[in-house]
């Protein structure tokens, strides 16, 4: 996959840079180089301005494998700077979405592919609309490579016409783990029966549900299942099956969710930031439109856990678009990884604020008010 880029883009005219001297493995590229550490991607290239001497010149930054190439581009894709901690996140928030999925593509290219026993059990009106789920399974398996994960899984397909075959197949799979939900979350109608849902017995049989009648994008590409399964790893590395509501030391659902969320589009579109990009905007499109959710909102709603009264003040997508914002800052600043060191934690008993401030050194009470106003500022607020 490459980078998708507008057809109505025109190149920049090449500038000429007259230096003295111009070493090696200095490049010329379509912009003028004006900041030492700015980065930019031409040609499928990545280069960084350096200092040289008395001048400012662009050179190729290495390639993150020598097996995998960039990420393909025909014009020159400026890259705003990388935070590198919660003291400047705020003035680089530009730079977090691009940091947060390059990290994550370097994570999937280091490591290994990893082959995941799919057990596919389909109802007799229903056909997936993903048809590889291995390949989803195994890119967020290499997004958190290192972490706790399942060599087998069954995945259980069904259209609304099934739902009642359904229900009894989830109870021979996975047992007691309220099959009930096939009616009530995965499926309630026929015009939305498009969900998912990942189930753990706590041992090491895990259930992956997927309503088929949906035909959205988030339905056909992957992502759907690449989701669950994020769910799944997290119970893996949890030892047990998820309870509901959470409680501590089990992260709360809006890091539940923002992590399969953000984890969807890192590893299905690990090879295109663009496309990143667009499945992020949907993501978070509720969020771009509505004004009330400002700095004030946001931070307000990073609650540990909450209550009825919580649940019943915030609607239930904040846990999905805020909570992948929330986990996309995390990722930029310290990888994917740390975001499942969160759940390795969570495992032995450490609370989610504690766990927090052991990953990324500082406390969860400080860095709220930085995180929320730098989603804001992404929000254009």
């Amino acid at each position: 996959m490459l980078i998708m880029v507008n057809k109505r883009a025109t190149l920049v005219a090449s500038l000429l840079l007259i230096t003295p001297v111009i070493p090696a493995n200095a490049q010329t590229v379509s912009a003028v180089c004006t900041k030492a550490g700015a980065m930019k991607l031409q040609n499928g290239t990545r280069f960084t301005c350096v200092r040289s001497g008395k001048n400012l010149l662009w050179r190729k930054s290495p390639s993150t494998s020598k097996t995998s190439p960039p990420p393909s581009t025909s014009t020159t894709t400026t890259i705003p700077s990388a935070p590198t901690s919660f003291a400047n996140l705020v003035e680089n928030f530009r730079g977090i979405s691009y940091a947060a999925w390059l990290k994550s593509r370097e994570k999937i290219v280091a490591s290994n592919r990893e082959s995941i026993e799919v057990n596919v059990v389909v109802g007799p009106n229903s056909t997936l609309n993903y048809k590889s789920p291995q390949t989803a399974f195994a890119l967020v398996s290499r997004l958190f490579a290192g972490y706790t994960r399942p060599t087998a899984v069954d995945l259980l397909g069904f259209s609304y016409k099934d739902r009642d075959w359904a229900v009894q197949k989830m109870d021979e799979l996975m047992p007691n783990k309220g099959s009930g939900w096939i009616y009530d979350v995965a499926c309630p109608s026929p015009s939305n029966c498009g969900g998912g849902g990942a189930f753990s017995d706590g041992s090491d049989k895990f259930l992956i549900v997927i309503g088929v009648d949906s035909k959205s994008n988030n339905s056909v590409e992957g992502t759907l299942e690449a989701h669950e399964f994020t769910h799944v790893i997290q119970q893996s590395v949890m030892r047990k099956g998820n309870p509901w509501p959470l409680y501590d030391p089990w992260p709360p659902t809006w890091f539940w969710e923002g992590q399969a969320e953000f984890a969807q589009n890192a590893a299905m579109w690990f090879e295109s930031f663009d496309m990143y990009t667009k499945r992020r905007r949907d993501v978070i499109s509720e969020l771009l439109y509505t004004p009330s959710f400002d700095r004030a909102y946001i931070e307000s709603f990073f609650v540990v856990n909450g209550d009825d009264a919580w649940r019943k003040k915030h609607g239930g997508w904040r846990q999905y678009d805020l909570g992948s914002m929330f986990v996309e800052i995390l990722t930029s600043l310290r990888g994917p990884d740390s975001t499942m060191e969160m759940w390795k934690l969570a495992q032995t008993g450490v609370g989610f604020a504690e766990a927090f401030k052991r990953v990324y050194g500082t406390s969860l009470d400080a860095a709220l008010p930085i995180m929320a106003q730098a989603i804001a500022l992404q929000l254009g607020r």
